[in-house]
Parts: structure tokens; sequence; C-alpha cells
């Protein structure tokens, strides 16, 4: 049976083995357009700041799993109760995650002076989100398979250049 099938609307509620469901409540949206707002549009922005509500909810959610304090540098998101500086990515989707879904770190942004990443995927009605799991930077660099913009995988074609990893090859949270 497939594991991906056991969604319920629980809070926090592990689905299958490696993701964690969070409901979002009306507070957490209000706080992240809020966020979003005053930050505005940041240079390379990939959505030219559409992206920015999905982000900031996606930090709470990663931050909510894990614990730790939220920073909101530019280079990182979440420092961990153990120290580590996390860069929290966020992607939106229709769909519940499945494990061959990518994991994606632009290529200017690998860069970043950050010990590792965690990997959240919002509804696009900001209704519900997974978290996905985490993987320290090393892990992930040498891991992922690079893709430039323009590149095509199955019937999709990449925006910008990036580095993926799939689901599957997360720590599960």
């Amino acid at each position: 049976m497939d594991v991906y099938r056991k969604i319920r609307g629980t809070h926090k509620k592990e689905v299958g083995l490696r993701l964690k469901e969070v409901d979002i409540d009306g507070d957490t949206v209000k706080l992240a357009h809020e966020k979003a707002k005053k930050l505005g549009v940041v240079s390379r922005s990939i959505t030219k700041g559409e992206g920015n509500i999905i982000g900031f909810i996606g930090e709470h959610l990663a931050q909510s799993v894990y614990g730790g304090e939220l920073i909101n540098t530019f280079k990182y998101d979440l420092v961990l109760p153990d120290g580590r500086r996390i860069d929290v990515k966020t992607k939106r989707t229709g769909y519940l995650p499945k494990p061959e879904y990518d994991c994606s770190v632009t290529d200017f942004q690998i860069d970043y002076d950050c010990d590792g990443y965690i990997f959240v995927r919002v509804l696009k009605d900001y209704q519900k989100g997974w978290v996905l799991g985490h993987i320290n930077k090393k892990d992930f660099k040498d891991n992922s398979t690079y893709h430039k913009k323009g590149d095509r995988e199955g019937g999709f074609v990449f925006k910008h250049s990036c580095y993926n990893v799939k689901i599957s090859q997360l720590v599960a949270p």
C-alpha cells in the first residue's frame, strides 16, 4: 500500500515514514503576509516577490517541527537548537508530495553560508503544508543533480539553474 495515501487533516500528522503534515492556521498566513509586505521584492527573486508568503509559511512550519529560532538572513532562516544554521526551501504545490519530487536550491544560493537545508511544500490555498525532511549541505552538494535553465525533465522545463535531490534522499523530520 502506498503510504502517501494516508492523508487526513490532523495537525502535525506523520504521513507515511517521511513527511510531517501540518495544518496552517489563519494567524500564520496573516503573519506571513505582513513579513512579505515588509520584505518586498529581493534581488534575484525567482518569483519577483510572489513566493515570499509561501517562504515565510514554510519557515514557520519548519520551526514548528524542528524547533529553533527564526533568524531570517539572506544566507539562512533558522538556527536549530544544536546551533546548525538552516536555509528553509519552500515550494508551492497543488498535490501531496511524492518521494520522487525534487527539492531544489538555485545555483546562486548553493554557496550561501548555511549548514544544511529543510524542505517544505505548502498548498496553494495555504491550508496545509508538509515538512519533507532535511539534509546537510555537504550531502546535498555530493548527491544533487544540476539542471541548467531551459533543461527539460519529462514535461517540465527548468526556469532557473538549480541543484536538486529527491524527497526520498532527505532525512525524515
